[in-house]
């Protein structure tokens, strides 16, 4: 069966590893890649916007027996940058204002003379002055409604809370923190900014292998007709260190 995965970085785990991170084990699309005789076309990038994905999604979804679509947040934009994008192929991808100002203070520092920088300054006064929440939910509700048109069979997994209006379960990012707070001992929301800032998160699709795992058997029932529904309580805590999981910045 061929099989297409769209969407963020809780889809994608061949961006970072090994050449980045040592390899932590296969991620859940992998898994599902090596499962009978599943041909899996992995198109998810991290921090990409849903209209990334998308446009992804009307170009190749005909070559494909199966979508899986994981369905980011709704303010995310893509935008290739001058002199930044080329480094890694999720630095077009802007996701929030934090990671902008972030990519812009990197990008001084690699060409002070750079049209990204305009860019990336532009960038951040969006964010801060002309984003429009409601403007942002109702592009995401339909771009949502033209993949359900396109391929009715399409698996959609919300990725965020916010990613599908009036979701009635856990969203996958529920799995995630759940393991961060374990590992710091604290709220998700007390700890991630420190997090973000001193660490780089070495997890394939934010889960650890053991959760990979548990979200690639939970795929392969959706695949057979099982609604989609993901409960925080069938995941489990993680079993190594934060170090493993979330790597010092050089």
């Amino acid at each position: 069966m061929k099989i297409a995965v769209y969407g963020d970085s809780f889809g994608d785990d061949n961006g970072q590893w090994p050449h980045r991170y040592n390899d932590v084990g296969p991620g859940w699309t992998q898994l599902l890649g090596m499962t009978g005789n599943n041909v899996v076309s992995n198109h998810s990038e991290g921090g990409a916007s849903l209209f990334h994905s998308f446009n992804e999604f009307k170009d190749t979804h005909a070559e494909h027996d199966r979508i899986i679509f994981m369905i980011t947040s709704p303010d995310r934009i893509t935008l290739e940058i001058d002199d930044f994008s080329h480094r890694a192929r999720s630095f077009k991808h802007h996701p929030s204002y934090d990671q902008v100002v972030r990519w812009k203070e990197q990008l001084v520092k690699i060409n002070p003379r750079s049209r990204g920088i305009a860019q990336l300054s532009a960038l951040e006064q969006y964010f801060l002055f002309v984003k429009n929440d409601e403007y942002d939910t109702d592009c995401q509700l339909l771009m949502l409604n033209a993949i359900k048109k396109i391929r009715p069979d399409t698996i959609i997994i919300p990725c965020f809370h916010t990613s599908i209006p009036n979701l009635t379960h856990d969203a996958l990012c529920a799995v995630g923190h759940m393991e961060v707070e374990y590992l710091c001992n604290d709220k998700y929301d007390n700890v991630h900014t420190m997090l973000h800032n001193t660490r780089v998160d070495a997890r394939k699709c934010h889960m650890s292998e053991e959760n990979n795992f548990i979200f690639y058997r939970k795929m392969i029932k959706f695949l057979s007709g099982e609604p989609v529904h993901i409960d925080i309580n069938d995941f489990v805590k993680p079993t190594m260190p934060l170090d493993h999981y979330w790597r010092l910045q050089s």
